[in-house]
């Protein structure tokens, strides 16, 4: 017996696979998609005739294309479809396709399919999950009482579309029934996704049955349940948040993450002094720290009550053991008014800090402390440098580059400060001639920061890099290296290099890929040449994509094709497509 493929992403793998013949010329299926496709309107007429087409295939796909015209008018021959026709494809693709039209008229058929398993009258072999997704597609409140219905099962994957399907129709009635039915839900092991429900849909009784949840919940129930009591913008559960952010061991994580997330959603002014006081035990010293009153500095610096920035500052000038964290929240919210302690402190090399506090003028754009952070740039000490270098570099004071670039030729082993900077002022730096030749001079001196110096030089758009960027990288081959784990970075060097661009670049991705024999090169190098290819914006590279298109790695393939997308405006999918196209432009290589 044939076998019944109810799942749509088998059915169009299957289908791209496949071809028909008709008038004695064989063309694929997903070749007439295609033209299709970029007939659009036009070609309507031919897929209203290919529904009766006695190929299953070409049937889905005359569907499908009729759907992605987005023309209302197809919706009753797709429900036809979805009644009538004899193949489970096509009756899938056509559950698929409404809900890609939002055909509100298909609600009540669907709805009517939903329950129905093997062996019912009138079950249609189609698959629950699409029903669920093409209601939830669709976004009509009619369906939420069926859609209800279906959280109630074992299967654990199909009760996470149907919740999402609930959240898309605005499902009163299911949030409503979530309280309503307890023991229902918690007999099931719903509660997780019952709380989501209720913080996406607000209704009446929602807030109290999530805090009551959330008081016995653990894991990922309780990240639920801080969520979606976050939505709800709850001030009742702040005590909550506040445990949430003060949670410790190996689980804290996320229930740390979640909590802050909440703190800020519900931006209440009620939390302020609490976050505040949490922030005032200064158990870590630095925002740098993982630990409660790091991440209540968090808080503080994303929400956005006014009276923030004015309550911490009030706070600081009383209290320099807490000027790394509260610099870092007065920076976030760029409090002018902060500057001159700021700056003073800074000053000062033995107050705590000092890098914080430099950050914060940077991201308080305080022209007035740039010499100040030049100063500190050059402290034997290196005490607050890293923050103002980072400050220069934000600020964009292209007056530190002489400086940055001296430090450098200096000591390359304050580059960590140093690079972020000069790749930020990249625009200045191209009328420095040492700027590159100084980076490059790094590449090989300390894997540590060996990724950011090749990012740097990629960022400051300086085609002198090219030549560095390739000869680092084919120094780095040899499968010992690669064997190590740090194959990684060649990735960094390509996209280092797409960036930079050019006939260099351009010349490396086909030397990567062929040789000069037109050999394939089984290695690293061809990956990296597939990963540039695909990537790389560059018309020029586009008859070099067209000639890879019959070659017998599909890898390659694929890559040509993803480079030509992205080069062309077309979308074709198949290499038979491309190489058409290219005929029709006369496009050789």
């Amino acid at each position: 017996m044939k076998k019944v493929f109810l799942v749509l992403g088998v059915v169009f793998f299957m289908a791209f696979q496949a071809g028909f013949v008709s008038a004695g010329k064989q063309i694929t299926v997903a070749e007439k998609y295609e033209l299709w496709l970029d007939k659009g309107l036009e070609a309507m007429p031919e897929m209203k005739k290919a529904l009766k087409h006695k190929n299953f295939r070409m049937r889905t796909h005359a569907i499908l294309g009729m759907a992605k015209t987005g023309e209302q008018e197809v919706i009753p021959l797709i429900i036809k479809a979805l009644q009538e026709d004899d193949h489970a494809a096509v009756r899938n693709t056509a559950v698929y396709s409404l809900g890609l039209l939002k055909a509100k008229e298909a609600v009540p058929i669907l709805i009517e399919m939903l329950p129905l398993k093997r062996g019912d009258k009138g079950y249609k072999r189609v698959g629950r999950n699409n029903i669920v997704e093409a209601l939830g597609e669709i976004g009509d409140p009619a369906a939420a009482r069926v859609l209800y219905d279906a959280l109630y099962t074992r299967n654990r994957a199909m009760q996470l579309k149907v919740q999402k399907a609930i959240v898309a129709v605005n499902g009163i009635y299911a949030a409503n029934q979530i309280i309503q039915e307890k023991a229902r839900i918690k007999k099931y092991g719903l509660e997780k996704i019952a709380v989501s429900i209720l913080g996406n849909i607000h209704v009446e009784g929602g807030e109290q049955y999530v805090s009551e949840i959330s008081r016995t919940a653990r894991g990922s129930t309780l990240n639920a349940a801080i969520t979606a009591l976050g939505k709800m913008k709850s001030d009742e559960a702040l005590s909550l948040y506040y445990n949430g952010i003060k949670s410790t061991g190996k689980n804290a994580k996320l229930v740390v993450k979640k909590s802050i997330e909440a703190l800020v959603k519900v931006n209440s002014q009620a939390s302020v002094d609490p976050l505040i006081e949490i922030m005032e035990l200064n158990l870590e010293g630095s925002i740098n720290q993982p630990g409660p009153s790091r991440h209540a500095a968090k808080v503080l610096a994303r929400m956005t009550q006014a009276s923030i920035p004015v309550k911490v500052m009030e706070k600081l000038e009383n209290n320099p053991s807490i000027n790394s964290l509260a610099a870092y929240v007065l920076g976030m919210h760029k409090y002018a008014q902060a500057a001159p302690l700021l700056r003073q402190r800074l000053a000062d090399e033995n107050q705590p800090g000092q890098d914080s506090m430099a950050e914060a003028l940077g991201m308080i754009k305080d022209l007035e402390s740039i010499p100040l952070l030049m100063m500190v740039l050059k402290r034997h000490s290196l005490r607050g440098s890293s923050g103002a270098a980072w400050a220069l570099g934000s600020m964009k004071a292209t007056d530190a580059v002489p400086l940055l670039i001296s430090l450098l030729e200096e000591n390359s082993e304050i580059f960590e400060m140093v690079i972020d900077p000069l790749g930020s002022m990249k625009d200045k730096i191209a009328e420095k001639p040492l700027a590159v030749p100084l980076l490059s001079s790094l590449l090989n001196k300390n894997s540590e920061i060996f990724v950011r110096v090749i990012d740097a030089l990629g960022s400051m758009k300086d085609r002198r890099a090219v030549k560095p960027l390739i000869d680092t990288y084919n120094n780095l081959q040899g499968d010992q290296f690669f064997l190590t784990g740090n194959s990684v970075y060649y990735l960094h060097i390509g996209s280092s290099l797409i960036s930079l661009g050019g006939e260099q670049v351009r010349q490396f991705i086909i030397d990567c890929i062929t040789n000069s024999s037109g050999n394939l090169w089984v290695n690293n190098r061809e990956s990296l040449g597939r990963f540039m290819l695909s990537k790389m914006k560059d018309k020029k590279l586009i008859p070099f994509a067209v000639s890879l298109l019959d070659h017998n790695d599909l890898r390659i393939v694929n890559a040509a094709m993803v480079c030509l997308r992205a080069n062309t405006d077309r979308e074709y999918g198949r290499a038979a497509s491309w190489k058409a196209w290219a005929r029709s432009e006369e496009i050789q290589y």
